[in-house]
């Protein structure tokens, strides 16, 4: 237990692990600081609209990454098991799970957009509430995309390889701010100019991950154990038993996280009643004060990913070091 040769992960190991996490999660808040800076060129009123929907969208975000984590412990019991072709099956049956849910997600916000809005927020002034519903109609399109990005991300940590999601968080950065510098500076759109560059770095954060999870015909590809892929579509058939596993791991914890979000959600309904001003001051202050939980947030997705590791291998021994070690 104490020889490294005999640990599933060293300390170089969980290092490679983690700082990328925390890259990762900065460039995370970062995004949605770039939009709220760059937003605040358009009026306090386009950054109370779209703080009132990113709101929505943290709870749901957080529901999809909790979902994702679920496909993530299964694929990671079986890549601690050795079965890699059990790790791609379970990573077919992530998507068919995370994808069907933002999908459900998908419809309910653009068919239901101006009433739940409305539940939420009914109070607000006219020009915010007409910033909200534009800038949630086009943001709703990218919750798929969002679910695909989200689930190959946790596949990836689920074989310890975290500087893939951090490098295509980098991208779909990069594709935001240039996004949004071209559409709110040059061509001097309003909420539309946020809106669209976070639909399209979405899109480009899923298609990358799908291209990097196909399967490659290269023999050092093969050979490679670190890599994971998903299956041929002749295997995009669901697998209750295996969604089964999945949903018993990602649902409790969605719950669990969405409670937190959607209890910011009602503060935030309350802060809405205070007028513009309190709702574009509430947005930056809260996203600065993503900072202070971003190691947090790092290390409980490396935790996931170590610990059903070690329980695929069934060493229930190193789970609980491992824990320890992570939580300390």
């Amino acid at each position: 237990m104490t020889e490294e040769k005999k640990m599933l992960f060293s300390q170089d190991a969980l290092k490679k692990l983690l700082w990328p996490l925390i890259i990762e999660q900065f460039l995370a808040i970062a995004m949605g600081m770039a939009d709220t800076v760059m937003a605040a060129s358009c009026g306090e009123a386009v950054v109370s609209g779209i703080s009132l929907v990113d709101s929505i969208c943290v709870l749901l975000i957080g529901l999809f990454t909790a979902m994702a984590s679920g496909g993530a412990v299964v694929a990671a019991q079986y890549m601690g098991h050795g079965d890699k072709e059990m790790v791609g099956r379970a990573s077919n049956q992530l998507f068919i799970a995370v994808g069907g849910v933002a999908l459900l997600f998908m419809m309910i916000a653009l068919i239901w957009n101006r009433g739940l809005l409305a539940l939420l927020y009914g109070n607000v002034e006219a020009d915010v509430m007409n910033a909200a519903r534009i800038y949630f109609y086009i943001v709703a399109v990218s919750f798929p995309f969002l679910g695909i990005y989200n689930g190959g991300a946790a596949l990836f940590r689920a074989v310890g390889d975290s500087k893939v999601s951090m490098k295509v968080s980098l991208v779909a950065n990069l594709v935001n701010v240039v996004g949004n510098a071209i559409l709110i500076y040059a061509c001097k759109c309003g909420t539309e100019g946020v809106a669209i560059p976070t639909l399209v770095s979405r899109l480009a954060a899923a298609v990358i991950m799908i291209i990097l999870l196909i399967p490659k015909k290269s023999a050092q590809a093969k050979q490679d154990s670190t890599r994971i892929y998903i299956k041929k579509s002749l295997h995009y058939r669901a697998n209750w038993h295996m969604l089964k596993s999945i949903l018993l791991v990602g649902i409790p914890n969605g719950l669990e996280n969405s409670m937190f979000q959607l209890g910011k959600v009602l503060v935030l309904s309350l802060v809405s009643t205070f007028g513009t001003y309190a709702i574009a001051a509430n947005a930056v202050s809260n996203v600065i004060t993503l900072f202070s939980i971003l190691p947090g947030q790092a290390i409980c997705l490396a935790v996931t990913t170590v610990i059903a590791r070690c329980v695929g291998a069934g060493d229930y021994e190193q789970a609980k070091y491992y824990n320890k070690k992570l939580i300390l």
